[in-house]
């Protein structure tokens, strides 16, 4: 609902679409219609990587459902959109920050041996377009094993408070320091400038305790702070004992002086 009338429509294909032949068949078999007719609407259709692309001659009516197909491998999808009165001419804004957080996870098919799940979570993009145009994609940018940033989730927006990316590192990804990077991209594929953050999945967000507990005895907080001062006390003990000394001698210094030989 409320689609931008100047949106493409994407539709993104499986791994099979790598040959070009079934590309050449997809896009033979693509049309869009709007509700209720049988003329294809005119625009071009092209294939960047594994997603098609349709772009209308002209934008699409204000407030009119369009249906349409696209060829599968195993089965073909139907779509139905409608649009709304507006155009997307800004690209979306994220705000705020980047927060990463570090969990050790179970065996996964991303990683069978287990490793560390990073969850990426920042507020919602702000758009001139629809929210439900909205895409949101994670990179990651920096890490042990990284030449080149990597794509490691995407999801669409939705109405939550905050959004939250998923990736799921091996050990060996894991075992220094990483950086991601979040882009949200528009229904007229605008981008938004990244938010970027770094975490050490090692550490993450587990912290030593000021206070941890050993050898199963609790711990005691009111003798610690007398720790630091067993110094001081032995300074005060041995300074005692010579005022103590020195006032001894003074008091016995006089007999000693009228002793006789």
């Amino acid at each position: 609902m409320q689609v931008t009338r100047a949106a493409p429509v994407r539709v993104r294909y499986s791994s099979h679409y790598t040959n070009a032949v079934l590309q050449a068949s997809a896009l033979e078999g693509f049309q869009i219609t709007r509700e209720g007719d049988t003329v294809p609407v005119a625009g071009s259709a092209s294939f960047v990587g594994l997603t098609l692309f349709f772009e209308p001659t002209s934008h699409w009516e204000p407030d009119t459902t369009y249906q349409g197909i696209a060829t599968g491998f195993e089965r073909d999808l139907t779509l139905q959109f409608t649009t709304g009165d507006r155009l997307d001419e800004t690209a979306p804004v994220l705000l705020g920050e980047l927060v990463l957080s570090a969990f050790q996870t179970a065996e996964t098919c991303e990683a069978p041996n287990g490793g560390v799940r990073i969850d990426a979570t920042f507020d919602p993009a702000v758009d001139d377009g629809p929210p439900g145009d909205i895409e949101y994609q994670m990179y990651l940018t920096h890490g042990p094993t990284v030449e080149a940033p990597e794509l490691r989730g995407r999801t669409r927006n939705t109405p939550a408070a905050s959004v939250v990316l998923a990736m799921v590192l091996t050990d060996a990804e894991a075992r220094s320091t990483i950086c991601a990077e979040v882009l949200a991209l528009d229904g007229v594929g605008r981008s938004s400038h990244p938010l970027q953050a770094c975490i050490d999945p090692l550490v993450g967000n587990y912290f030593q305790p000021l206070c941890s507990i050993k050898s199963g005895k609790q711990p005691s907080r009111a003798g610690a702070p007398w720790k630091g001062l067993w110094p001081l006390l032995l300074v005060l003990a041995m300074l005692l004992v010579q005022r103590r000394r020195f006032r001894f001698a003074q008091h016995a210094s006089p007999h000693t002086n009228n002793r006789r030989p």
